[in-house]
C-alpha cells in the first residue's frame, strides 16, 4: 500500500459548514505576541507560526475565565510567580500531558540492553536517573522499575528525580496512582507483580522499596538548574518540540547533558535529536532507537543549587533528594563558558518539498529512506505533525502498530485542530483496525473544519 495522501470522505451526515460568508472574515482574536514573547523570555516555550491559532484560543479562554482585559491579564500574568494557580493553569494548557508507562518500548529496550550494563560496569557507585518533563509521572516510575529489575544493577543504590513544569502534575506523580490510557503498554508481569487498583478505574504503584527510591519537583529547564550530578542517566523525552530555536534547543540540551557523570546516557524522544554545534555526545544505535552517550573529557558544569543536609551514606541504603522541591528558585546557575563558534546555518527545510520527497521514496517501496526524510524534517521542524502521520503510515506497513499509534497521538497532540492532520490520521487508524479511533479523528475533523 502506497503513502500518497488521497483525499479522505468524511461521513455524510456531517453538519455544513458554519464558517462566515467570504466576504465576513472571522472577528479577530487577542493579540498573541506580547504573551508568546513572554513565555519564551520566561520559561523558554515558543510558538511557530501554526501554533499561533492555538495560542489565541488559549488566550481567549483564560480571558474568559478570569474576567481581565487583554493588557490586565498580561500585566497580571507577569507579576505573578510561577507557582500561582494563573500561570500554573496557561502551562498546563499549552504543555502536551501525553504520557504512558513503558512508552516507547524499542527504547526502553535499548536502555536495558545497552545503557544499564555499561553503568553497571562504568559506575561503580549509587545509579541516580532524571526524568525531566515527567508530566504525571509515568516516565519517571518507568524509569525507576527498569533500575529496579535490572540484573546488572542487582542491590546497587539507586535514585530516580523526576521533574515537571506544571505543579499539578508533579503532586499527580507523586501518588503514582494511573488510569487505564497510562497502563495501557505495561507488560503483564510488571503489572501483576507492582500494581494494586486504588479505586474503580486507576491502580496504584504498590512498592515502597521503590517509593523511597523516587521523587519529584517542579523545574523550569529554562530557567533553573539541573538536579546536582553526577547523574548516570538523563531522560528527557518530547520536550525539544516546544523549542523552535536551534539556541533553545542548544541551551536545553546543555543543560541536559551537564549534570550527566562521563559515559553516562541521554535519552531523547524517538523523533528528536541534539542540536547542531552540541559536542560531548556519542550516539549509539540499538533495538531500533538510538541513545547518546556522554563521552570522556566533556565538561560537567557547576551550579550553586542549595540541598538539604544528606546524612552519611552508611544511614541508608539511598540518598534521595528531600521529598519536597528542592529550593531552587532564585539561585542562578553560574556563568557558562563561551560556546564554541557556531556551524554554518544548514539550509532552511521546505516541508511541502520534503514530505513529497517522502512520500515518492515510500511509494518506490524505499521505506527506510522515506523515514529518513521524514525523521530529518522533524528534527529541522519539531512541531511538523504531517511528518509524524506519514511517519505512522510506514510503520503501519512494516506492521510496527505500536509505533504507528504512538506517532499518531503525538501528530493528533500537536496539530489539534488541523483538520487534514485528522482525516489522515483516522484513515491511518482505519488501516490499524481501530475504527474507534478512526471515528474520533473524523470527528475532530469536522469540528476542526467548522470552526475555520
Amino acid at each position: 500500500m502506497g503513502c500518497t495522501l488521497r483525499p479522505v470522505s468524511t461521513p455524510g451526515n456531517v453538519a455544513p459548514s458554519t464558517r462566515p460568508p467570504s466576504g465576513a472574515p472571522p472577528p479577530p482574536g487577542p493579540p498573541v505576541e506580547p504573551l508568546a514573547a513572554h513565555l519564551r523570555a520566561r520559561f523558554g516555550l515558543t510558538f511557530s507560526p501554526h501554533r499561533r491559532k492555538e495560542l489565541e484560543a488559549k488566550l481567549a479562554r483564560q480571558l474568559r475565565l478570569t474576567g481581565l482585559g487583554h493588557d490586565e491579564y498580561l500585566v497580571d500574568l507577569a507579576r505573578s510567580p510561577d507557582d500561582a494557580p494563573r500561570v500554573q493553569e496557561l502551562l498546563a494548557e499549552l504543555t502536551i500531558n501525553e504520557t504512558r508507562c513503558f512508552r516507547d518500548p524499542r527504547q526502553l529496550a535499548a536502555v536495558e540492553e545497552v545503557a544499564l550494563p555499561a553503568l553497571a560496569d562504568a559506575h561503580p557507585g549509587p545509579i541516580r536517573a532524571w526524568s525531566a518533563g515527567c508530566a504525571t509521572g509515568e516516565e519517571a516510575w518507568t524509569l525507576a522499575l527498569l533500575l529496579e529489575r535490572a540484573p546488572a544493577l542487582y542491590q546497587r543504590p539507586l535514585e530516580v528525580i523526576g521533574t515537571d513544569l506544571v505543579r499539578a502534575r508533579v503532586e499527580a506523580a507523586r501518588k503514582g496512582e494511573f488510569g487505564p490510557r497510562s497502563l495501557e503498554g505495561l507488560p503483564p508481569d510488571v503489572r501483576a507483580g507492582w500494581f494494586t487498583p486504588s479505586t474503580l478505574d486507576r491502580e496504584r504503584l504498590d512498592a515502597d522499596r521503590l517509593r523511597c527510591r523516587v521523587s519529584f519537583a517542579t523545574h523550569n529547564l529554562v530557567r533553573d538548574p539541573p538536579p546536582p550530578g553526577p547523574l548516570s542517566l538523563v531522560v528527557c523525552r518530547n520536550v525539544l518540540i516546544y523549542y523552535d530555536d536551534p539556541a533553545d534547543q542548544l541551551a536545553l540540551v546543555r543543560t541536559l547533558i551537564e549534570p550527566l557523570a562521563e559515559g553516562g546516557w541521554l535519552v531523547l524522544g524517538h523523533a528528536e535529536r541534539p542540536p547542531e554545534g552540541l559536542a560531548g555526545l556519542e550516539p549509539v544505535s540499538r533495538s531500533g532507537a538510538v541513545l547518546y552517550r556522554k563521552r570522556a573529557g566533556a565538561a560537567l558544569r557547576t551550579w550553586p543549587v542549595l540541598l538539604q543536609e544528606e546524612p552519611p551514606p552508611a544511614a541508608r541504603v539511598i540518598a534521595p533528594l528531600a521529598a519536597t522541591e528542592w529550593p531552587i528558585t532564585g539561585h542562578a546557575p553560574a556563568p557558562a563558558p563561551a560556546p564554541p563558534p557556531a556551524p554554518p546555518p544548514a539550509p532552511p527545510v521546505d516541508p511541502a518539498a520534503r514530505l513529497a520527497d517522502a512520500m515518492a521514496r515510500a511509494d518506490a517501496g524505499e521505506l527506510d529512506l522515506a523515514t529518513g526524510l521524514l525523521l530529518d524534517l522533524i528534527a529541522a521542524r519539531p512541531t511538523a505533525a504531517m511528518a509524524r502521520v506519514l511517519l505512522a503510515s510506514l510503520a503501519e506497513r512494516r506492521g510496527e502498530l505500536g509505533r504507528a499509534r504512538a506517532w499518531l497521538e503525538e501528530a493528533t497532540y500537536l496539530a489539534p485542530a488541523d483538520a487534514e492532520v485528522r482525516r489522515h490520521a483516522a484513515a491511518v487508524f482505519d488501516r490499524l483496525g481501530l475504527p474507534v479511533e478512526a471515528d474520533a479523528e473524523r470527528r475532530a475533523a469536522a469540528a476542526a473544519e467548522r470552526s475555520t
